[in-house]
């Protein structure tokens, strides 16, 4: 027996909305096999680090393992749209922030889920204060004097957040509009410290002599390593390089 929709974990209302009577006892023996979490933000935010808590203490009461999965990207979309394709039987769950149920709904002209459909909400779990914080270098030491120093500046200004759409992004959307204020937003991909941490111990390992030895005996040349946003540049320099070969080739999509 299977559970009408698939389940997740962020807005409160009934955890049984999508079950009938019969099958509580099958319920009973749930779970007999791990249970994963996803959780569609990169790994050390709040959200990733209540989803762990969570995963440990039902590990404990339930007996079976809860694995925690990160699935990050396109506001969520990547994550849930992931859980939900797969089989409603209660062995994947999501954590879902109000930018995945209820925000995208809005945001995007077609999403690949429907939350009232695809998704049972099982438990609310926390609400998130937003605090607003400015750069020290900033002559501004209220809210009022920030929206002053942004009124004379239009557009001068920008604000960060972890994405479009996302809570972060859409506060300072409401701040602005409600002040009157125009600032630039920089969305980003989320909290980049284990890419800086590897880059940093990779160009380490390049720069040791007998690497680079083995790499020249191997009939290889070393690479000039820069930022990695020096690589994310390169990457895509080098894609539009090739794709011209390719497209002069008059091989593009044949494969």
């Amino acid at each position: 027996m299977e559970f009408r929709r698939r389940r997740f974990l962020r807005l409160t209302a009934a955890a049984v909305a999508g079950l009938s009577a019969s099958p509580l006892a099958w319920a009973q023996d749930y779970p007999t096999r791990a249970v994963t979490i996803v959780v569609p933000f990169t790994p050390g935010g709040s959200t990733d680090i209540i989803a762990r808590m969570l995963a440990q203490r039902l590990e404990q009461r339930l007996g079976k393992s809860f694995v925690v999965e990160n699935r990050p990207g396109a506001g969520t979309i990547i994550g849930a749209t992931a859980v939900a394709k797969t089989a409603p039987d209660g062995y994947v769950l999501l954590m879902a922030p109000s930018s995945t149920m209820a925000v995208n709904v809005t945001l995007y002209k077609k999403l690949p889920y429907d939350p009232p459909t695809d998704f049972i909400p099982l438990a609310g779990l926390a609400r998130v204060p937003f605090v607003l914080l400015v750069n020290p270098s900033l002559p501004v030491h209220s809210l009022l004097e920030l929206i002053a120093y942004a009124k004379a500046r239009p557009g001068q200004l920008s604000f960060a957040s972890v994405g479009p759409g996302v809570p972060h992004h859409l506060y300072a959307e409401l701040l602005m509009s409600t002040a009157g204020i125009a600032m630039t937003h920089v969305p980003y991909k989320g909290t980049h410290d284990i890419v800086a941490k590897l880059h940093a111990e990779l160009l380490d390992i390049l720069a040791l002599p007998e690497i680079e030895t083995e790499i020249l005996r191997l009939g290889m040349l070393p690479f000039e390593n820069r930022s990695v946003e020096g690589l994310q540049d390169f990457v895509k320099s080098e894609t539009v390089r090739w794709g011209k070969v390719v497209q002069q080739a008059g091989i593009a999509g044949s494969e």
